[in-house]
Order: structure tokens, then sequence, then C-alpha cells
């Protein structure tokens, strides 16, 4: 129920900024899941930038490395299309740490990451962050849609105005 309630809320978000924020805060109230985060993809710089983080994973981020787009597994999920996830034992940049992470791309825009402290991900909340991380997409697409069409309708007032100013 909380999830949809989210993904209405998603839907009315402004911008993209916005599906961020709410994605997160989502994850983190209806989820129960306090590491989170928003990666967008930045086709200028070729790279996953957060875009929208929870303050747990933002304490975290200060003190873990760091992660790109070619050595990650968020770029590894984002560049395959598809859900990767880690368990503990397999991570090599945990240095000795029990949690596990998470990593499902949101279409073209980027990748909804998750971190688990108590070390595994059940099969229901992973199933329920990928179904989540489709009304992400969703919200995205709309998103990035009206931002283009004010955009647009800002250069026809632009225009429109010059036309006026010319006759």
């Amino acid at each position: 129920t909380g999830l949809a309630a989210a993904s209405r809320e998603l839907l009315a978000a402004e911008d993209c900024g916005a599906v961020g924020e709410v994605a997160v805060d989502t994850v983190v109230d209806i989820l129960d899941t306090h590491l989170v985060c928003v990666r967008r993809y930045d086709e200028g710089a070729n790279e996953l930038a957060v875009s929208a983080i929870s303050e747990a994973a933002d304490r975290l981020r200060t003190e873990e490395l760091a992660y790109d787009l070619n050595n990650s597994r968020a770029g590894t999920a984002y560049r395959r299309g598809e859900p990767v996830r880690n368990e503990p034992g397999n991570d090599a940049y945990a240095s000795g740490a029990s949690r596990a992470d998470l990593h499902i791309p949101i279409g073209e825009y980027g990748v909804l990451s998750v971190f688990e402290p108590s070390g595994s991900f059940s099969d229901q909340l992973v199933q329920l962050l990928e179904l989540f991380a489709e009304s992400v997409r969703a919200a995205f697409i709309r998103a990035d849609r009206e931002e283009q069409l004010r955009s647009r309708q800002a250069d026809l007032e632009a225009r429109t105005d010059e036309l006026t100013v010319a006759t």
C-alpha cells in the first residue's frame, strides 16, 4: 500500500531531482532500508553521479571507497540493464564489512542503489525494490518530458515576443 502511494507521489514530482528525492525517501520510510541513493547518468561526464541520497548513505559515502561507472557494481547494473546483487564475501571493496548491496537500473536515467548492513537482502525485498525501480523509471520519463515541454514553451513564448516586436 505504501509503495502504491509512493508511486503516485513519484508521478506528481515536478522534476527529475524531486523524483530522486521521493524515491530515496520511499525506500527509507516504506521499506525501512536506510542506506540508499539514486545515481543519475551524466552523459557529459560519462558517469553515474549521486542525485539523491539518504542521510545514512551520505555518511557512509564519506567513509568508504567511491564507486565509478566503469569499475563498480552500480556501473555494471547500468551498463547491463539488469540488477546486480552482492552478498558478503563477494565484495572486494568491503575490507571485512558484512554489508550487502543491490544496484537496480532505472532505464537510461541511472541506478537505484541500496545497501544492507545486516549482510543480506530477502528475496521479497529485492522483488519490491525491482518493482519500485520501474515506478521510479516511469516517473523520470514523465518528469523529463515535462521539463522538455516547459523548455519548448519558454522558447515559443520568446519567439512570439520577438515576432510581436518585429511587427
